[in-house]
C-alpha cells in the first residue's frame, strides 16, 4: 500500500522500549506492506542499526532507556538527513522538547492504527509532490 515507486516495498525502523507495543506495531506495519521493518528496543540499538541500514521511516518513541528518541533523531537526521519520523509518545509534555527537523507527525499513545495509516500515507504523499 504505502509504496514510494513500484520498484521496491518502503522499509521502516520501529524503536519503542515496550515490546508488546513494538511487536504489535512491526506486525501491523508488515501487513501494511512495508518491508524490511526493523525493530529496536532503545535509541542505543536503533542507532547502531542506523549506522548500517537506511530506511524509509523512522516511528520512534521519545522516552527509552540507554537514549532516548530525541537523541536518536538528532543523530540519525546527522546521519540520514530528510529521513521522516513519526513520533509516538504517552507523555504529552515531551513534546516542548521536540525540535527535531524531520518530524512529520506526532502520534500520542495510545492511538488507533488508521491513524497510523493516515499519518504515513500524508508522508509519503507530500514526498511525492516536491
Amino acid at each position: 500500500m504505502h509504496e514510494m515507486n513500484a520498484d521496491r516495498p518502503l522499509s521502516v525502523m520501529v524503536v519503542e522500549d515496550s515490546d508488546d507495543f513494538r511487536r504489535v506495531l512491526c506486525q501491523y506495519l508488515r501487513l501494511r506492506g512495508f518491508d524490511p521493518v526493523l525493530d529496536a528496543p532503545d535509541g542505543q540499538a536503533a542507532w547502531e542499526r542506523l549506522q548500517d541500514e537506511a530506511v524509509d521511516l523512522l516511528i520512534t518513541d521519545i522516552n527509552m532507556p540507554r537514549m532516548n528518541g530525541i537523541e536518536l533523531m538528532r543523530l540519525a537526521h546527522q546521519r540520514h538527513p530528510g529521513l521522516p519520523v513519526v513520533v509516538v509518545t504517552g507523555y504529552q509534555h515531551e513534546l516542548l522538547r521536540l525540535d527535531a527537523p524531520t518530524v512529520r507527525a506526532i502520534l500520542i499513545k495510545p492511538f488507533k492504527m488508521p491513524q497510523l495509516d493516515a499519518e504515513i500515507a500524508r508522508i509519503f504523499q507530500a514526498g511525492k509532490a516536491s
